[in-house]
C-alpha cells in the first residue's frame, strides 16, 4: 500500500520537440540508428517525500502548514487522477495558503495538459519558491520547457531534479530520451541508467537505455537489456529492431539477429520499416554463407 501521507502520483502528459537541437556526439558505427522510443515527459512521474527537498540547515521562514484534512483531499483526488477534483482541491489549499508546494505543483501540471504552458510555469515557478530543491516541480518544468524548445532551460532544470537527494528517475528518463534524439549516446547511458537503476523498467526506458548502451559499444550489457525488456513484452517493434541491429551490425551474429529481425518481419509496419527489415536481411545473408 502506498503511504497516502509520504507519496502521490501525478503524471505530466507533454510532447517532446527536438527540432533544432545539434549534437557533438557521433552516432554508433552501426550504418543502421538505434530505434529510439519516446518518453512523454516522458511521462514525469511526481512524488511527495515531504520535506526531502528542503535545505536541511535552512535560516528561512518556515512555510505555512496546510490543513491535514485539505491535504487529504488533494492526495485522494491525485491518486483517483481526477482533473477537475486536483484543480478545485488544490485552488482551495491555495486560496488558504498561497504557498502550498504540491498545491502549486499540481496545478502546474494541470496547466500544462490544458496547453497553457506560460500558467504552466508560473506554477511551478512559484512551487520551486516554496520549494527550490523540489525534485517533483524541477523534473516538470525542465520537461515543459524541452517541450517548448528551451533547450538550456530544460536540461538545467530536469539535471538539478535528478541531482536531489530522493532523485527523480522520471526526470533521468526524460533528459535520456533527450540525449537519445541527439544521438548523445555516453550522456544518455548515464542518466538512463539511474533510471534503470531506480526501476524504471517500461518498454521506453529499457530500449532507449539498450540503444544507449549500443551507441558506446557496450554491446553485451546492450543485449542483457534488451533481452529483458523482451521477455517482460515480447512484442515491442523498437526493441526487436534494436537488438536485429546490434546482433547483424554490431556483434556479427547474423544468425541470432534474423530470429529477432523475422519476429518483427512477421508483425508487420509500413514502407519505412519494411525498408529497414530489408537492408538489415540484405547485410544477414550474407555472413550466413
Amino acid at each position: 500500500m502506498i503511504n497516502l501521507q509520504r507519496f502521490s502520483f501525478i503524471v505530466l502528459f507533454a510532447t517532446l520537440i527536438l527540432a533544432g537541437c545539434s549534437s557533438k556526439q557521433k552516432a554508433a558505427d552501426s550504418d543502421e540508428s538505434a530505434a529510439a522510443a519516446d518518453i512523454s515527459p516522458s511521462g514525469v512521474t511526481l512524488r511527495d517525500d515531504g520535506d526531502s527537498d528542503a535545505p536541511k540547515n535552512s535560516t528561512s521562514k518556515p512555510a505555512k502548514k496546510t490543513d491535514a484534512t485539505q491535504n487529504e483531499i488533494l492526495t485522494q483526488a491525485i491518486q483517483s487522477g481526477n482533473v477537475e477534483q486536483i484543480q478545485n482541491s488544490s485552488q482551495l489549499i491555495l486560496k488558504d495558503n498561497p504557498g502550498d508546494y504540491r498545491a502549486l505543483n499540481a496545478m502546474g501540471i494541470i496547466s500544462s495538459q490544458k496547453g497553457k504552458q506560460n500558467l504552466a510555469v508560473y506554477y511551478f515557478s512559484k512551487a520551486l519558491e516554496a520549494r527550490p530543491n523540489g525534485a517533483e516541480a524541477l523534473g516538470n518544468l525542465g520537461t515543459l520547457e524541452l517541450s517548448r524548445n528551451e533547450t538550456r532551460k530544460g536540461i538545467q532544470f530536469l539535471r538539478k531534479s535528478i541531482a536531489q537527494p530522493s532523485g527523480n528517475a522520471r526526470a533521468a528518463a526524460t533528459l535520456g530520451s533527450f540525449y537519445i534524439k541527439q544521438k548523445d549516446y555516453h550522456k544518455a547511458a548515464t542518466v538512463l541508467e539511474m533510471a534503470y537503476q531506480k526501476g524504471m523498467r517500461d518498454s521506453a526506458v529499457t530500449n532507449n537505455y539498450g540503444a544507449a548502451l549500443m551507441g558506446i559499444g557496450a554491446n553485451d550489457k546492450a543485449l542483457e537489456v534488451l533481452k529483458t525488456s523482451l521477455k517482460a513484452n515480447p512484442n515491442q517493434k523498437e526493441a526487436l529492431l534494436n537488438i536485429s541491429i546490434l546482433l547483424i551490425e554490431n556483434m556479427k551474429k547474423p544468425s541470432e539477429g534474423l530470429e529477432y529481425l523475422n519476429k518483427l518481419k512477421f508483425m508487420g509496419g509500413g514502407p519505412e520499416s519494411r525498408n529497414r527489415i530489408n537492408i538489415l536481411e540484405n547485410k544477414a545473408n550474407p555472413g550466413l554463407k
